[in-house]
């Protein structure tokens, strides 16, 4: 992210968050303020306001202005918004996005809050209260950011450019949305094969499932959680309006009137809330030991949410809950399954499945989800695992009219201290172990596909049909990986390090798919067809072609890059999406209400 304090202009490719200090001109207390301000609130009162605002800027999305305007009238007087009006004025150069509230400080916020506001008494959050919160969450803001090179010192130019690429990878890595149903379905479909595969070795996902949470059945945490997201989110693309008319009380869910016709059993509610659920009082305690567990004691505090990720619900007054982040809940809702059964698999040495057996279990179910798609999207002309004289030569092949895609999919899972950290050597070595390893006997993702592209030139390889003569190499992964314009270069410097150099007169520049954009590929073939869909995958690899400076400065992953193209209706005029994803809500509303 850029700041006007960033010292040299480093990327073509800017979002501008503005914080406190870039309106104000000062940092108005810093941290000192907003513990202040929160000592003397009613804690509630406060995570109210948190529930409330979390939900709305998962509802508007945090680079909608037009929305953001609403939250400046609701909290702010009419001089600051002459004071935001100065402040993008200064920015006299090209700005592609401008973030004024984002989840990032407000869960900073909610933070702050649990540790610092009393838990009984305290003052209500009034209308003058809200806006010194919201003072509070652009102060936070700048926190956030953590800009060394306000410093009198002069910073060099390599210390800038590498500050600014472990932000975008953080803020890739824990500020990218998904459309829920879309994830909902996308992981039903790989669990479910996952669950085959575990069969097929003796092994029950879905016992293992409920010994690691204590008695809870997949079954009924899987209803539970997709009733009570569709429930919570159903009005949250209303917008326009105000803050309090689209949330309504959606922003606070009681157990006893949620629950209170469901044919799911009161001891398995019990027991997914308090799974899912952590108690105010002891917030502090829970966060010190994560801490020490994942960061050997050492804190990344502006950027560690794991408590949030674990527990996503806050438990509230008469028995009731909050969600200070939707995304967290809608992650361990799917995702989060998968870790709920690793975490069990790793603390027990003992049970019929090793880690690396659920990893890999895990990594073929994705590859057979990306494998079904790419057979719905390009039809015979796409064949998977294609062999040559008894040899796999790659996970798949794509016989395109304008280029011959060679694939490798990968489910990488990035271990939590190298994404909120962002540092760059956690995140080479996990690179290079999983994803850019050369070598001809031990090369990994872009290594495998650069030896396969070498082996056809060397006339060691041959196709099952006439390839066309530029070949374009696609890594599939199935978490998110970071690739604005700095990380996509940092990329690059690890291959060349591993020596993974592909042809530039044979190969397209390689391009990175994440597990969202196999989805965004099925939904543009379904509106547009399969070689409209070719030509946009080739559109995309063109961003990357070497520049003055070696890389695209408007590097941005293929989602964005083809939501930019559609003004993002793809999954809005997706009926079969829609579809898929009815089909779990209706199953999931007949185990919990039964009724369809």
């Amino acid at each position: 992210m850029t700041s006007k304090k960033a010292g040299q202009k480093v990327l073509d490719f800017s979002i501008l968050v503005l914080g406190y200090k870039e309106i104000f001109k000062e940092d108005g207390g810093g941290v000192e303020r907003v513990r202040n301000s929160l000592k003397g609130l009613n804690l509630h009162a406060v995570l109210q306001f948190c529930a409330k605002f979390s939900l709305f800027l998962y509802a508007i999305g945090k680079a909608n202005m037009k929305e953001q305007g609403q939250l400046i009238k609701t909290f702010f007087p009419e001089k600051f918004k002459e004071k935001l009006i100065k402040a993008l004025e200064k920015h006299t150069e090209p700005i592609d996005t401008v973030i004024l509230f984002h989840e990032q400080a407000l869960l900073l916020l909610v933070k702050e809050a649990l540790i610092n506001c009393p838990p009984e008494g305290g003052i209500e959050v009034d209308n003058e209260m809200a806006q010194e919160l919201g003072y509070c969450l652009l102060i936070l803001t700048n926190e956030c950011l953590g800009w060394d090179t306000d410093n009198v010192i002069e910073r060099p130019k390599s210390f800038v450019a590498e500050r600014v690429r472990r932000s975008f990878a953080q803020y890739g890595f824990f500020s990218t949305d998904e459309y829920y149903p879309e994830l909902m379905v996308r992981f039903n479909s790989i669990f479910s094969k996952a669950r085959e595969l575990a069969l097929r070795r003796n092994v029950d996902i879905d016992k293992l499932f409920c010994d690691a949470t204590n008695g809870i059945t997949l079954e009924s945490y899987h209803a539970l959680t997709l009733g009570l997201l569709s429930s919570w989110f159903k009005n949250l693309n209303k917008t326009g309006v105000e803050l309090d008319v689209v949330l309504g009380n959606e922003w606070l869910v009681c157990k006893n009137k949620f629950f209170s016709q469901t044919k799911v059993k009161s001891g398995q509610i019990d027991k997914i809330l308090s799974f899912l659920s952590i108690c105010p009082g002891k917030f502090a305690e829970h966060y010190e030991s994560l801490v020490n567990d994942v960061f050997q004691g050492k804190d990344c505090y502006n950027y560690n949410f794991l408590a949030f990720i674990k527990k996503p619900f806050i438990i509230y007054p008469n028995n009731c809950f909050i969600c200070p982040s939707p995304r967290y809940l809608i992650n361990r809702a799917t995702e989060g399954v998968y870790w709920i059964i690793h975490d069990y698999i790793k603390g027990n040495i003992h049970l019929p499945l090793a880690l690396s057996d659920w990893s890999e279990i895990w990594g073929t179910a994705f590859e057979d989800y990306v494998n079904n798609a790419f057979a719905e999207i390009f039809n015979n002309n796409f064949i998977p695992n294609p062999v040559y004289k008894g040899i796999e030569r790659g996970d798949g092949v794509i016989n395109a009219d304008s280029f011959t895609g060679m694939i490798e999919t990968k489910y990488v899972h990035w271990k939590y201290k190298t994404k909120v950290t962002g540092d760059k050597d956690l995140m080479k070595k996990e690179l290079k172990e999983k994803l850019m390893r050369g070598g001809p006997s031990e090369s990994k993702g872009l290594g495998q596909i650069r030896n396969n592209i070498a082996a056809y030139l060397d006339n060691k390889y041959d196709f099952p049909f006439k390839p066309h003569p530029i070949f374009l190499p696609v890594l599939i992964v199935g978490e998110h990986m970071p690739l604005f314009p700095c990380n996509r270069k940092f990329y690059e410097e690890i291959m060349q390090e591993e020596q993974i150099v592909f042809e530039k007169e044979f190969t397209s520049p390689f391009i990175i798919l994440e597990a969202e954009d196999i989805q965004v590929l099925k939904s543009y073939a379904r509106k547009h067809g399969r070689k409209a869909t070719e030509n946009i995958i080739l559109e995309y690899s063109n961003l990357f072609r070497e520049k003055k400076q070696g890389y695209s400065h408007k590097a941005l992953n293929f989602k964005n890059f083809v939501f930019a193209k559609t003004s993002g209706a793809l999954y809005k005029d997706d009926q079969v999406l829609h579809d898929e994803f009815e089909q779990l809500f209706t199953a999931a509303k007949e185990l919990l209400f039964g009724k369809k």
